[in-house]
């Protein structure tokens, strides 16, 4: 868990282009990381007033499709 305390609203008094946080996971693309060999869905909730959550939840791996497959009797007759 980490945490920022004490940052600045604006660049100075009187200023009213007020700074906008946001937060992201290092890595993060197109919302998915890979950690250890493993994929991840990364997705983030919350604010900057009430503070943020970054979820990271693990992918299934990915399984190649195996065409399908019969077996068929054949006799060749000379």
């Amino acid at each position: 868990m980490g945490e920022f305390k004490n940052l600045e609203v604006a660049n100075g008094l009187g200023n009213i282009n007020y700074h906008k946080y946001t937060v992201k996971e290092v890595g993060e693309k197109s919302y998915a990381i890979q950690l250890v060999g493993k994929w991840y869905g990364v997705s983030y909730t919350g604010n900057m007033k009430d503070g943020f959550t970054i979820t990271n939840k693990e992918k299934a791996p990915w399984t190649p499709m195996i065409p399908p497959t019969r077996n068929i009797k054949v006799t060749k007759n000379w």
